[in-house]
């Protein structure tokens, strides 16, 4: 349990050392040395380009420099798929499960699994509300909501009579309430003083 514990410990450090690498998945089951396995889990490839192109291959080598062997499927944005991948995770006993959940309910359930069979749960990116992850890696989204506003705000700088049309996103979609909430509590003082 022990090693456990460490080996979550170092998946949650571990987004911080990625830098661009090649896109690569590795074998569950001890990995290939006998290292521990990671799996991970991502949205999909056609949304965002990032989770192939980013995320992937920064997360592999992160895995890899901190000693790791690296699992990483792609859900395709599709829940039957994110849930057989997990479940084909979880049966082959990777030492930790990564995922980016595609839904709330759909993260729960997985973690539900993962916590049964014992198996630590980091919540990538999105979190799974009312789950049982071990640890969230993200972003500060109410700062990246604030310098949403801020760079729109510069943008319309010369521009007073814009017209801003705003898009919260989805409400069950926790990182979008929180952009909302740094965008909202950055730019409507901003905007009151600016029509002053």
């Amino acid at each position: 349990m022990h090693a456990r514990r460490a080996l979550s410990c170092t998946v949650v450090a571990m987004p911080a050392v990625g830098c661009g690498a090649g896109p690569d998945a590795g074998v569950a089951g001890g990995g290939s040395a006998g290292e521990p396995v990671v799996g991970v889990i991502l949205p999909d490839d056609e949304a965002s380009s990032r989770w192939v192109e980013q995320d992937s291959p920064k997360l592999a080598q992160a895995l890899r420099f901190a000693g790791v062997e690296p699992l990483i499927e792609q859900a395709d944005h599709d829940e039957a798929r994110f849930a057989a991948i997990a479940d084909d995770m979880i049966a082959r006993r990777v030492d930790v499960l990564m995922t980016t959940p595609l839904s709330q309910a759909g993260g729960v359930a997985v973690e539900a699994k993962a916590k049964a069979a014992g198996i630590p749960v980091v919540d990538y990116d999105r979190i799974s509300l009312g789950g049982h992850a071990d640890y969230y890696v993200s972003f500060d989204d109410l700062d990246v909501g604030e310098l949403q506003a801020e760079g729109l705000l510069e943008c319309l700088r010369d521009r007073p009579r814009a017209r801003i049309v705003e898009l919260r996103g989805s409400p069950t979609d926790h990182n979008a309430t929180l952009f909302a909430a740094g965008w909202t509590g950055w730019s409507r003082p901003t905007t009151a003083r600016r029509a002053r």
